[in-house]
């Protein structure tokens, strides 16, 4: 009689490629030992979006960015004494965001930085602590009449009457008005304690662009069931600050349902207009 003796499969593969979040990804991972039809599984953790696994083989295209720790074994299926499974393996999978830079290249969509006084955020047409107009202060709309919070032609916020004046807390001018600020027992009206001044999008925001306006799109788009992902980035509590395509989808959505033409999921003035108008 003979004494047959098998080697058990084993999971060589002890690292993974980085990938782009929505560019084609594919990487076969590597076995020795085994003796029928190999497979892998995913024992713990789980996969970006838009990533599968095939045989030995993980690709598509995933959707999302972040560090994504894989714990993985491979499965021997053997005819002769049935299936063998090799001991377990955790590996960091990382997904880099769309648009940016690997390998000492450069992403051909340049970043733009606007430049602005100092004490000027995004958005903000008067520098609360000079008064002076911000550098990228938006001008004003034309076709603003009494009592019109926003414009009908290009979503931009009317100007303001001078009163009551607008202050965040420890600002010395409003941002609104350019007034100074005055200490009252009456509460700012953008402070913690008014919740019901909502967010107003004030800037033009498209595929690929980074911008804390997208987070707070996201946010709005999940809160007014236009669902931008169910789970992971963009998810309720997980939003981030990347236009990425589930973005752009329910941005779309949202288009076709408030018949805004051409619904094709940027947000430019008449998309942030209605926005700003239905908090």
């Amino acid at each position: 009689s003979r004494v047959i003796i098998y080697d058990f499969i084993k999971l060589t593969t002890t690292s993974l490629p980085p990938g782009t979040e929505d560019s084609t990804y594919s990487q076969t991972l590597t076995t020795e030992n085994s003796q029928g039809t190999v497979g892998i599984s995913l024992v713990s953790g789980t996969l970006p979006d838009g990533l599968t696994i095939t045989g030995t083989t993980i690709s598509g295209t995933p959707t999302e960015s972040g560090t994504f720790d894989l714990t993985l074994r491979a499965e021997d299926n053997f005819v002769a004494i049935g299936k063998l499974i090799s001991p377990e393996v955790t590996i960091t999978l990382r997904i880099r965001a769309s648009g940016g830079t690997s390998g000492g290249s450069v992403s051909s969509s340049p970043v733009v930085i606007p430049v602005q006084l100092p004490d000027c955020t995004l958005g903000e047409g008067i520098n609360k602590t000079t008064g002076l107009p911000c550098a990228t202060a938006t001008p004003p709309p034309t076709d603003c009449k009494p009592g019109d919070l926003f414009s009908t032609s290009t979503g931009n916020p009317c100007p303001l009457p001078l009163t009551p004046t607008v202050c965040t807390l420890g600002a010395l001018f409003s941002t609104t008005t350019g007034l100074p600020c005055t200490t009252s027992s009456t509460p700012p009206l953008n402070s913690p304690s008014n919740t019901s001044l909502a967010f107003q999008f004030l800037n033009n925001l498209k595929l690929g662009m980074r911008h804390s306006d997208v987070k707070e799109l996201q946010k709005y788009l999940n809160t007014h069931g236009f669902i931008v992902s169910l789970n992971g980035f963009g998810s309720t509590g997980n939003e981030t600050t990347y236009f990425g395509l589930k973005t752009k989808a329910a941005v779309i959505k949202f288009q076709k349902a408030k018949n805004i033409t051409p619904a094709v999921g940027f947000l430019g003035p008449i998309t942030r207009g209605v926005m700003n108008n239905v908090p």
